[in-house]
């Protein structure tokens, strides 16, 4: 099947399970599954059959800087609440992201060493983003609530991936962690419960990036050595057991006063 049907098909079928996800467990769970390498653990697929097994595999490499980027993104959008507004605040976000992305292209880590650099950091914004033990309202959301994030989701995929196969290995990593999934449902979480709902999400978004983080550190030292299907799979498996770790985590933390958005 062509790449361009499988992003038109998971992306708006990822972003309505994250969307449910949130509403069911929370805002935090909700930030958590869109931190995971939904979209850009496809890519890093893609790549290895299409472009080469060296290619995803120094792809990888910069993804897993790239999620510096993610931990940016989440962190600066953190530092504009409670006072400002989703648009805003995404803008900024954004910008932080590209920002990192520009000052990372001029470095050149091997993967081991920027996974502690990657884990480093990202252990340093969670710290920055507390845990938020306030209650906050349910609302009920319009019909187009789902459809919109869908589409928005989808376009801004589209957008940032379809020329991936033009700027090579290293801004096809840089840039396949883009915040797309965690703005946009940043953004709603924000606009429909308040910051409180928002800074859960960042959250859950820098929670999810060490599985993220563990994922393409077991692709980059792998894919080379043994092949697509066992480096993606024990890869995979790194990040379910990075995962459950993480959850166990936000089980024994959770608010009990957090409510569904």
């Amino acid at each position: 099947m062509d790449f361009l049907v499988i992003k038109l098909i998971l992306t708006p079928l990822l972003i309505g399970a994250a969307t449910l996800a949130a509403r069911r467990w929370g805002n935090i769970i909700g930030g958590w599954i869109v931190g995971l390498p939904l979209t850009s653990g496809p890519i890093s697929v893609f790549m290895a059959f299409e472009q080469g097994q060296r290619f995803a595999a120094q792809s990888a490499i910069s993804a897993l800087m790239g999620l510096i980027g993610v931990g940016a993104f989440c962190l600066a959008y953190r530092l504009t609440l409670p006072g400002s507004r989703p648009w805003p605040a995404a803008v900024i976000g954004i910008a932080a992201f590209l920002a990192a992305l520009f000052g990372l292209s001029f470095l050149t880590l091997g993967a081991v060493t920027a996974a502690v650099f990657v884990i480093l950091f990202l252990a340093s914004v969670l710290a920055m983003i507390k845990r938020v033990h306030v209650a906050m309202p349910s609302i009920s959301s319009p019909l187009w609530d789902i459809p919109l994030r869908m589409i928005v989701a989808t376009v801004m995929v589209l957008a940032i991936t379809g020329s991936a196969h033009l700027i090579g290995p290293e801004w096809s990593g840089l840039l396949s962690p883009f915040p797309v999934f965690s703005c946009v449902m940043t953004m709603f979480a924000h606009q429909d419960s308040g910051w409180e709902a928002a800074q859960l999400m960042l959250r859950g978004v820098v929670l999810g990036c060490f599985a993220a983080a563990a994922f393409f550190l077991v692709v980059a030292l792998m894919l080379e050595e043994t092949g697509i299907w066992i480096a993606y799979g024990m890869a995979v498996a790194a990040a379910l057991m990075i995962n459950g770790l993480v959850l166990l985590e936000i089980a024994r933390n959770k608010p009990t006063a957090e409510k569904n958005p």
